[in-house]
């Protein structure tokens, strides 16, 4: 967050410099691959920067391990906020509230305002409105941006869209090259109905991350909202043939699975059925294979209910749905495994494509963080 907020020249020197100069321009392979091999230290800069390494690669899992391995003996006023951020990311809320209560007696005027915004994040979070509002009111207008940010991230929470596009353009403005106010400004506009300017928002979000997979998946589940199923098939052959960056080899094989479920919805939707059909066969196959191997990992018995069914298969409902039959409840099997929030927001974002709800943060918890095959139900695409 620190370093991803890009508000000014890196202050590390050296060769973590020459990452983090990376890592603010926006090249995340070469950020990434400058920092292998390097000793991290005990320079709280270096961590905060390692922490949104981890993040921009769509490695939650290391990103948390970071910060539960250095966020509770931390004596840097931002390491220890980061891991109260992280305690509420887990939905460990509670816990961050009382970690909270225990840090703000002890921190700086400087950090204090972040602090609060934290806990108006939470209270959010945990649908505690009333008091987070109260809270919030008492807020200063024109704050540092990281407080606006958790301030707007908090009315985002409680679906207070247009005060919260209020307050992420207040952070825009302070931090242009910070990619995640302008994702989030695209879900208010979306939320508001004014797509024209979502679209304006997610572009800039591109422009400024490149290379980041779930800001490509998110437009691919644009380009499927607005039905321009020719460009989204193209764009779907395109990105088959390019090696995704993900330092998970996991996350790289979950996003190839998300679009090849995408690819099944285009198809479908251009007409093309019979193919849609054949791709639907070969997810079932690889679902059903994902699944088996899941049941068989150690301790998976159990776990958050997520696997005591197989998946049912996809390619059967669409013959039927091909063949007229009326009165079938249609829906596509999962389009990826979650094992990150960035994964659970970016698979929010295209149910929300597809007409139904989602929160990132109740699918996250929902999948408990661990690995599982989730089958969301999206009975209304196939009508379309």
């Amino acid at each position: 967050m620190f370093y991803e907020s890009r508000r000014s020249e890196p202050r590390l020197g050296g060769r973590w410099g020459a990452v983090a100069k990376a890592f603010y321009a926006g090249e995340l392979r070469r950020a990434h691959d400058a920092a292998a091999g390097l000793e991290p230290g005990k320079d709280p800069e270096v961590l905060l920067l390692r922490l949104d390494l981890h993040r921009a690669a769509g490695r939650e899992d290391l990103y948390q391990q970071l910060i539960e391995a250095e966020g509770p003996g931390a004596s840097d006023p931002r390491v220890q906020l980061m891991w109260v951020r992280a305690l509420c990311q887990r939905a460990r809320v509670l816990a961050a509230l009382r970690r909270l209560d225990e840090l703000e007696p002890e921190l700086d005027h400087e950090w204090s305002p972040l602090a609060r915004s934290l806990r108006v994040s939470a209270l959010a979070q945990i649908s505690r409105e009333r008091p987070a509002r109260e809270l919030l009111d008492e807020c200063s207008e024109g704050a540092d941006p990281f407080v606006d940010y958790e301030l707007a991230y908090a009315l985002l929470t409680l679906r207070d869209w247009a005060a919260a596009l209020e307050r992420f353009a207040r952070v825009r403005e302070a931090c242009p090259r910070w990619a995640r106010p302008w994702v989030f400004s695209y879900r208010c506009l979306s939320a508001l109905a004014r797509h024209e300017e979502a679209r304006e928002r997610l572009d800039q979000a591109r422009a400024l991350l490149p290379e980041d997979e779930m800001l490509a998946v998110i437009e691919l589940g644009e380009l499927y909202a607005r039905k321009d199923m020719g460009t989204l098939l193209a764009r779907l052959d395109e990105r088959v043939a390019q090696p995704i960056f993900a330092v998970d080899e996991e996350l790289g094989e979950r996003i190839r699975l998300a679009e090849r479920g995408l690819r099944v919805r285009a198809l479908w939707g251009a007409g093309r059925r019979e193919e849609a059909i054949e791709g639907a066969q070969a997810l079932d196959e690889d679902y059903a294979a994902r699944w088996e191997a899941a049941r068989a990992e150690p301790g998976a018995a159990g776990e958050a209910g997520q696997l005591d069914e197989a998946p049912e298969p996809l390619a059967p409902r669409l013959r039927s749905a091909a063949a007229g039959e009326a009165g079938r409840s249609l829906a596509v099997q999962p389009l990826v495994q979650h094992k990150n929030m960035c994964v659970a927001t970016s698979v929010a974002m295209l149910l929300r494509h597809a007409g139904v709800a989602a929160d990132p943060a109740e699918l996250y918890r929902e999948m408990g963080g661990s690995v599982g095959v989730a089958n969301w139900q999206l009975d209304r695409w196939l009508e379309q």
